[in-house]
């Protein structure tokens, strides 16, 4: 399981999965890595948004804002490739770089 550090916690990045009417998306979630308790989850679910398979969305506002680079500097995902509006603010579309169930 990859770790990343991300306001001075070393969080474990695991994965888990948004069900769909047809089918299932992948979600990234943090786990504090001392603890086990959940630290957040990165992305965000936006159903009427297409995805592609390898393709997340990535909520980098609010109380998850710096998380995108972290992940994007831990080879977890890519860097943008395209912005979600969400409201007042944009999702970030990124293609996942590791296998999530292996």
């Amino acid at each position: 399981m990859k770790k990343i550090v991300f306001n001075g916690t070393e969080l474990q990045v695991s994965f888990s999965a948004y069900s769909m009417h047809d089918g299932q998306r992948t979600a990234i979630v943090l786990n504090n890595a001392s603890t086990g308790e959940r630290y957040m989850v990165a992305t965000v679910n936006l159903p009427q948004e297409p995805l592609k398979e390898d393709e997340v969305l990535i909520k980098n506002w609010s109380e998850n804002e710096g998380i995108y680079q972290a992940l994007v500097s831990a080879g977890i995902i890519s860097q943008a490739i395209d912005h979600v509006a969400t409201g007042f603010v944009y999702a970030l579309k990124c293609k996942l770089l590791v296998e999530p169930w292996k």
